[in-house]
């Protein structure tokens, strides 16, 4: 069973010395992490320099709006927002370009110095988390969705913020908060909470810490259960 209250579920119709305890086999997805070269590279591509970078990812309808308008005047902070559905790239773009300065990550050679980047590629989230102080899942910030993936940043040490709609994401977001390698805020103390880690690299470094130290203990998940279903299929 993934967690205790899968064994619980379980014990109703099978014997409980026979359960055991695996983990979520989710959690033991390995991440590529990247030379410090290939991150210099991609820095290098987005004309990051001294700033902070934070990727807003998997944003829907209304999110990318709402948390740029929240986060636009973050001092020395390069934006990076992967909206989650590829079709809405250019409409996304064309509307926040009424907010704030922004590229198009295909076009970014026209204007380097923009504020936000929009990530019109896909397949790229784990190299954009490598080279960011801070993620922010979304997904979170509406009720119709529920909340991603968040422990993605995570397992390549990046700490992760999310909203507060997170129903369909309970154990992921347990975890979290739990490892303290996150936190979870409304949209209007976003801001504050972001600022507080970005101004103080030892709070930061901290949360970094945490991420490298859950992503150790889940590494085994996979390995313990392939044992254990060895051993049962050779009885």
């Amino acid at each position: 069973a993934q967690n205790e209250q899968y064994r619980k579920r379980f014990s109703n119709f099978l014997d409980p010395k026979k359960i055991f305890i695996s983990g979520n086999l989710k959690l033991s997805n390995s991440f590529e992490i990247l030379s410090k070269s290939s991150l210099d590279k991609w820095r290098s591509k987005l004309n990051i320099k001294d700033q902070k970078v934070i990727t807003i990812a998997s944003t829907h309808s209304l999110e990318e709006e709402l948390l740029i308008n929240e986060l636009k005047d973050l001092k020395n902070t390069k934006i990076l927002i992967a909206p989650r559905h590829p079709e809405r790239f250019l409409s996304v773009y064309k509307q926040l370009k009424n907010i704030t300065s922004i590229s198009l990550l295909s076009e970014i050679s026209k204007n380097q110095n923009s504020k936000v980047i929009l990530i019109d590629e896909m397949g790229i989230l784990n190299i954009l988390y490598q080279i960011s102080s801070l993620a922010i899942v979304a997904g979170s910030f509406i009720n119709r969705v529920g909340g991603h993936n968040i422990l993605e940043p995570v397992f390549v040490k990046t700490p992760v913020f999310f909203g507060p709609t997170m129903h369909s994401q309970l154990e992921l977001k347990k975890i979290v908060l739990d490892s303290n390698t996150g936190k979870q805020c409304h949209l209007k103390n976003l801001k504050t909470e972001l600022s507080k880690y970005l101004d103080n690299k030892d709070k930061l470094n901290k949360l970094i810490k945490n991420c490298s130290n859950l992503k150790d203990s889940y590494q085994n998940i996979l390995e313990n259960t392939t044992n254990k279903i060895t051993n049962l299929l050779s009885i």
